[in-house]
């Protein structure tokens, strides 16, 4: 059975292993519903507040149907998070953002360094959830084939050009800023480089997958957990 839910928006762009919507990425089985009303313009372009209901509808379903948790496929929507954990009985993890204080816990008094999609929207709401200091430097991936891919929501991804794009966009923040003691990405569909990032770099990363993994319950036997 499924014991991870997971609020997809609707999008028409490739996800390929790695990313939280491919049904390969996970070595265990997820439950994934789209949420018809949200899309890339509506979440990631114009910031949309009246999906939160479409939103709470979806993720009270997935509680319905058994699940013991449940995600999203945007970072963005950790500006939810307050408001969506409160309609739910089980553990609601919006974005790979909630992984700020443990990531800052763990590297003392270094800088995160947080990789956005749209800068724009990485908004003071989307930190509300967030109730300790931390310190962070933001990059976005405007004006990059992978913006044009999963910001436009374009479906002819080059994977090397959009893994090339991360790479100058680290190379960027880590010639500006010289204490990064660990990179988050805040988009999903940035999860699929993580590891090709570790390697060059060199820096711990995270990601919805990496939060998706810790919340699996594989240790509780408790049925009822």
């Amino acid at each position: 059975m499924e014991k991870i839910g997971i609020l997809m928006l609707k999008t028409f762009f490739p996800r390929i292993i790695g990313d939280i919507g491919n049904l390969d990425t996970f070595e265990f089985p997820v439950k994934r519903v789209i949420v018809n009303n949200a899309t890339s313009k509506n979440v990631v372009k114009t910031s949309d507040n009246n999906l939160i209901d479409d939103f709470i509808r979806e993720a009270k379903q997935l509680e319905t149907e058994g699940v013991k948790a449940i995600t999203t496929s945007c970072g963005f929507l950790a500006r939810f998070q307050n408001e969506i954990v409160k309609h739910l009985s089980i553990p609601f993890f919006s974005s790979s953002l909630l992984l700020i204080p443990l990531i800052q816990e763990m590297i003392g008094d270094k800088t995160i360094a947080i990789l956005t999609v749209r800068k724009q929207t990485l908004s003071e709401e989307c930190f509300s959830s967030i109730k300790r200091p931390f310190n962070a430097v933001v990059y976005g991936m405007e004006g990059t084939h992978f913006s044009d891919i999963y910001v436009d929501n374009h479906t002819d991804l080059d994977v090397d050009e959009a893994r090339d794009d991360i790479f100058k966009v680290i190379d960027k923040l880590l010639e500006e800023n010289t204490n990064i003691g660990a990179i988050l990405f805040e988009c999903t569909n940035m999860a699929p480089f993580s590891q090709d990032v570790i390697t060059k770099y060199q820096l711990p990363v995270f990601d919805i997958c990496s939060l998706v993994r810790m919340m699996k319950f594989d240790n509780f036997k408790n049925d009822n957990i």
